[in-house]
Parts: C-alpha cells; sequence; structure tokens
C-alpha cells in the first residue's frame, strides 16, 4: 500500500520534466492505471508540502520533500503575469545536512499581483524535474521590486520595479563584508522602472546584496556572483 502511494504522488506532484529526462516506454500497473517507469535512473522526488505567504511584504516559501538523497540543487522559479518564469534563488542541497527535511526561501521582491513560484530539482547528473505551480498574491506598498535577474548573475543584472511616486532612488551593489562595488542615483517615475548593471563579470564569485535606498526605506535582496 505505501508504494501504491508514493506512486501516485510521483504521478501526480510534477507537470513537467526536464527535456533530456528522457524515459522509457516500460510500465507498470497501478490500481489499473498505467505509469511510466525510468529504469536506471534516479526515481523523482516526492513532494509532501509546498506553499507560499505574504509576510511584511516579502514571499516566504516552505516544502518538505522525500528522497533528497540524489538532489544536487533547487532552482526557485517565479513568474508574474504573462512573464515567462525565471530563477529567483538557488540552494545548494548538498551543503545541508541530510536530517533536514523542511526547507524555506524568501522572496524578498515579489512583484504587485499575482506571483506564480516552482520548484526545479536538479540531481547530479544535470536531469531535473519541476514541482507544481502556487500562486501567491503580493500587494502594492510605496515601492515595490517587481524583478531582479538573473540570480546568480555574471556580467549583467536587471532590475524592475513599481513606484507610485517619482523620486531619486539608490541602486548599489554589496559584497558581503558591506563594500559598495557599484552604486547609481536613478531616478524613479511614478509607473514601472528599470535599471541594469553591466561590467559585473570582474566582480569576485560569492554572496551579494543588491539594496534600493528610498526616502521610505531600503529594499534588499541577496544575490549570487557566478563564476
Amino acid at each position: 500500500m505505501r508504494n501504491i502511494f508514493t506512486l501516485l504522488l510521483l504521478c501526480t506532484a510534477f507537470v513537467s520534466s526536464g527535456s533530456d529526462f528522457n524515459p522509457t516506454n516500460k510500465q507498470i500497473r497501478v490500481n489499473g492505471n498505467a505509469v511510466d517507469t525510468i529504469p536506471n535512473t534516479v526515481l523523482p522526488v516526492t513532494i509532501v508540502s509546498f506553499s507560499g505567504k505574504l509576510l511584511n511584504n516579502y514571499v516566504k516559501l516552505d516544502w518538505s520533500y522525500a528522497d533528497e538523497a540524489e538532489t544536487r540543487e533547487i532552482i526557485i522559479e517565479r513568474s508574474t503575469g504573462s512573464e515567462d518564469f525565471k530563477g529567483v534563488g538557488v540552494m545548494n542541497i548538498s551543503a545541508i545536512p541530510s536530517h533536514i527535511r523542511g526547507y524555506s526561501f524568501i522572496d524578498s521582491f515579489p512583484a504587485e499581483g499575482k506571483n506564480r513560484y516552482r520548484l526545479k530539482f536538479v540531481y547530479p547528473d544535470n536531469q531535473f524535474q519541476r514541482s507544481f505551480i502556487i500562486s501567491v498574491d503580493g500587494k502594492e506598498t510605496g515601492m515595490a521590486v517587481q524583478s531582479v535577474y538573473p540570480n546568480p548573475f555574471n556580467d549583467i543584472l536587471n532590475v524592475q520595479w513599481h513606484a507610485d511616486a517619482q523620486e531619486t532612488v539608490v541602486i548599489r551593489l554589496m559584497d558581503m563584508s558591506g563594500k559598495i562595488s557599484f552604486q547609481a542615483n536613478q531616478p524613479s517615475v511614478k509607473g514601472n522602472n528599470n535599471y541594469s548593471f553591466s561590467g559585473l563579470g570582474k566582480l569576485v564569485p560569492g554572496y551579494y546584496s543588491m539594496q534600493i535606498v528610498t526616502s521610505a526605506g531600503i529594499l534588499q535582496q541577496k544575490l549570487v556572483k557566478s563564476r
């Protein structure tokens, strides 16, 4: 009974898989239904729970799943409106103790309105699968960051935000010691705005913090500089 329950979860927990995840035509029967099997590969993980909620204008995602021993990393992907999904964070599973079963991620800059999230589970051989999609409604405050991408970044970093009033903001990129790597005073108009950092390839790989300093306070998000 436990095996049947697990197989049913595997059939319903994922809506898509990587194009290189080549399943065969071999099947087994579960309660009279055909279920594809994937010989000689890692079986998909079993999602136990995946949820999100708005907390102080941030979105907190929580999930748990089984069989994470063969998962190399989890990429958190987000879509707003009609946009394609983009990575907003990466979790390296190999750096997390094996007894940890529950995971959390904070999206510091959710967009106004509906934010759609999914998880991308990447295996050591670069095969991957994606979870089902959940939605969390963000709310409009004086200024709301819509997107910071790509994350991890290399040479270019794009920032998009919405403001309900005109002002000049300070956009800066700092390393974890607090040293400012790049900074710009940027006019922010009422409505949608964007700014692009360029020439970041020379930065040392590691963790960075992107800040938008406004008259109401500081918005901040952690980023990763890739090699």
